[in-house]
């Protein structure tokens, strides 16, 4: 009953921030068409420095699929620019609740039903909640190694969310052709 009624709040701001704010930093990524010059956004989403993989397949999944063509502005909390919506801060109701990753948490309330993303959501839920599991699922780790990678080879915000995106654009194209197999052993 509580995320039915996050999931009318948040919809309702997703569906009026239709222009991207004014005073949005030239930092932004759009991840509407990857390597494509930056596209109007219909809307901006906010969060802290400081990626993991959880987030970064959150900010792939509200550009992607929840409003295609949107913006992700990476800041400090102190920099963060008014008339956007935050994910994957404590605040948020876009972030990690009880038994559920951020991503998870973004799909439901995003009412998507997407097999493939709820595959794809599974295995945040694994990595982002049973973090101390020594033994975990052939796609679990791929995502992990993938997107540890990336990570660790970035030196900006940008780069990092564009080569996240191409990489789990990949990951989405494997699963959706059934080359991933059985995903969840």
């Amino acid at each position: 009953m509580a995320i039915a009624a996050i999931g009318v709040i948040v919809g309702f701001s997703l569906l009026n921030l239709k222009t991207p704010p004014n005073d949005v930093p030239d930092n932004t990524v759009s991840q509407k068409t990857p390597g494509a010059a930056v596209e109007p956004a219909v809307a901006c989403y906010w969060t802290e420095r400081g990626f993991e993989p959880d987030k970064l397949a959150s900010g792939w999944l509200l550009c992607r699929f929840v409003t295609p063509g949107a913006r992700v502005v990476v800041s400090e909390q102190a920099h963060r620019p008014e008339r956007v919506i935050d994910f994957d801060v404590p605040t948020s109701p876009l972030s990690r609740q009880p038994g559920k990753s951020a991503f998870h948490v973004i799909l439901e309330i995003s009412g998507i039903s997407d097999p493939h993303l709820e595959s794809i959501a599974a295995v945040f839920d694994e990595l982002e909640l049973q973090r101390w599991k020594t033994q975990r699922g052939p796609l679990a780790t791929r995502v992990q190694m993938g997107l540890g990678d990336i990570i660790a080879n970035t030196k900006t915000s940008e780069e990092c969310m564009a080569r996240a995106a191409e990489f789990l654009d990949q990951i989405y194209a494997e699963i959706e052709n059934g080359g991933m197999g059985d995903v969840m052993n």
